[in-house]
Order: C-alpha cells, then structure tokens, then sequence
C-alpha cells in the first residue's frame, strides 16, 4: 500500500515537473518573439529618424542615433520612396489602439483600403477585443468604448484576416512607423508575417508639399486642405483621410513625376531600339516605352516651361518612327510623324516622312 503510494506521489511530482519545464519553454519562446519585436520596432523607428534628419536635418532630442551594426534583418522594408507614385495596388494602413508602444498597450480597431490606379476598390474594418476596459482618456482620442468591443473578435482572430487583406501590396500611413509596429509586433506574437515590400509614410511627404504648417497631424492637414472626413480619430476614417491627403501630394507633384519618368524610359528606349526585334523582345520593350513617353508628352513639357527649360524635341516620336520604319510600317510612321508636327515638336518629320511615303508608295507600285 505504501509502495503504491509513493508511485502515486511520485508520478504526480514527474507530472508537475513535465508542466513546468514546458510552461518554461513556452515563456522562453514568447520572451523571444517579444525581443524580435522590439528589435524589428527600434530598427523602424531608427530608420524613420535617420530620413527625417536626412530630410529636414534635424534629429529628435533624446533619440540615440543608429550604426549599420545596430540594425536587424527586419521582415519590414523600409524603403520610403518620397516620390513613389504608387501607381499600381497599394493598401492604406490605419490602426487604433491603447497606448503609444505596443509592448504595453493593444490594437482596437484595425483597418484598410486597397487601391488600384487611385482608386478605392475594397474596404477592410474591425474592432479587435482585446479583453480589457478601454479608459477614458483613449475614448476622448477615439471614440471607441469598452462596450462597443463585447463580442468583438480577438486580434489572433482578425490579424490573419488582416494580412491577408494586405496581401504582398505596398502600405501606406500617416506617421506609418506607429502603425508598422504595432501590426508587426503583433504578428511576430501570433507567429504571422508582415513583410510588405515597402512602405510610404504621408507624415513625412506632408512636411515636403507643406512646410508653411506649424505641425503636420492628420487633423491639422485634412483641415487647411479641406478634405471631407468623417469620424475622425477612428481607424476607416483616418485611412480614407491618408488616402485623400496622397491624392493631393501627387496632384502637386505630378508633373515632377513625370518629368523624371521621361528620362527613365528614355534610358529604356536608347537600350533596346538599336537592338534585334528577336533579340528577348527589344523592339517591344522600346515601342512601349516610346508610347508612354509620348502619351506624358504634353505634361513633360508643362513641366520643363515651367522651369524654365526649353523642351521642343521628343525621342518618343523618333524612336518609334524608326522601329516603325524597321518593321516596315511605313503608314504608321507618316501618321505618328504627321501628329509630332501638329503638336510642334521639333524633328526631322519632313524627312522621314517623304522617305516612308516613297518606300509605301514602292511597295504599292510592286504590289
């Protein structure tokens, strides 16, 4: 009897022991994954003040300042193109939360729009439970009570959700190292990715377009731009705003844009047009170069006048009258030309011109 319950203690004990040494192990990996967060988070916000100082040089007081050795292999990109025009899909980022830094405070509210060519084209929106009583002082910021969270589902339920909406699509936010690191140091606790393959932060490009501003919160920008916003402060509304505000940033920098893709697909054509048509498509990468170029034509040259440049040629129409003139597309090369002299552009059209309507009228006489 005794012996039987000594093994009954004993196997008890072995139990207790097995528990801890596994309750251990999973505090070891949750203490992991929250140094992995807060190394991928400094490394964000590193990089977010080493721009702004490169940008407006100035450095925030009490800030350290960071080496190449102090940054991690981040999952997140921070590669903040000022001027990208984000022309294809993108995802506008908006999150609520508790507090300032996501070790001590928790998301509640989540959400998203994706666009595609400027426009909206879907929606993302949720309240996130994160099982706590939402204070005063966080409801005064955004409206968000404790009782409109019951029910609501948790963030491990809504963040996969949410990445998925994401997808692999740059992101865009107002002050988006704020949001960066509260959806990356929640994805690293739910053992989920967020590695977009960049990211655009309309906080700094406002401080570009506007620096008249004494301050460039969101509220103060949708304010002295007259943007329609409503429910401010909540996650939808916030991006709707940010969305709204790029808009504008891109209708004040368009022309620049587009001057410098001219140049772009200049290197583009000057590549390919010389080369074989069977040589890994050439012909075809130039042709489209050159058709983009003369369908930005007209801004190009706002924009050089304005600068006061003189701009009274174009490669487009050249270049591609002389891959015309390869393929033997003799009419499409007096069309094309026809319309450079209509518009003014300077050229040897004439020439070209009377060299494809001989060749065209050649053929037609063998024909």
């Amino acid at each position: 009897m005794e012996f039987l319950i000594f093994m009954a203690v004993l196997i008890v004990l072995i139990i207790i022991m097995i528990m801890r040494i596994k309750h251990h192990g999973e505090e070891m990996q949750l203490i992991e994954k929250h140094q992995e967060a807060e190394e991928q988070i400094a490394d964000v916000e590193l990089f977010d003040e080493e721009l702004e100082e490169e940008l407006f040089g100035r450095k925030r007081q009490g800030r350290r300042s960071s080496t190449p050795k102090q940054r991690s292999n981040g999952k997140v990109k921070r590669e903040f193109d000022l001027f990208d025009r984000c022309s294809g899909d993108y995802v506008v980022i908006d999150v609520e939360t508790t507090g300032l830094q996501p070790e001590n405070s928790s998301i509640i509210e989540l959400a998203a729009l994706k666009i595609n060519n400027g426009n909206i084209v879907d929606t993302y929106e949720t309240l996130v439970n994160h099982g706590k009583n939402v204070s005063k002082e966080i409801t005064k910021i955004n409206g968000i009570t404790t009782e409109m969270l019951k029910g609501k589902p948790s963030i491990e339920k809504v963040l996969p959700e949410y990445l998925l909406f994401i997808g692999n699509n740059p992101v865009m936010g107002h002050n988006i190292a704020f949001d960066v690191k509260f959806i990356l140091f929640n994805s690293i606790k739910c053992g989920l990715s967020f590695d977009p393959p960049y990211v655009v932060d309309t906080l700094l490009l406002s401080r570009i377009a506007w620096p008249e501003l004494e301050n460039h919160k969101l509220p103060t920008l949708v304010d002295y731009l007259g943007i329609q916003n409503q429910g401010r402060h909540r996650a939808l509304a916030d991006a709707d705003s940010t969305y709204k505000l790029y808009l504008k940033y891109a209708e004040l920098f368009q022309d620049k844009w587009l001057a410098e893709e001219h140049f772009e697909l200049n290197s583009t054509i000057t590549k390919f047009y010389r080369k074989r048509e069977s040589e890994l498509g050439a012909w075809q990468k130039a042709l489209e170069a050159c058709e983009r170029q003369i369908q930005i034509a007209p801004s190009v040259a706002k924009y050089f006048c304005k600068e006061g440049y003189e701009m009274t040629g174009h490669s487009g129409f050249k270049h591609l009258a002389i891959i015309y003139e390869k393929q033997g597309k003799y009419a499409e090369v007096i069309t094309l030309l026809t319309e450079a002299l209509k518009e003014g552009w300077v050229g040897d059209w004439d020439k070209r011109i009377s060299r494809c309507q001989r060749k065209k009228n050649s053929i037609n006489h063998i024909q």
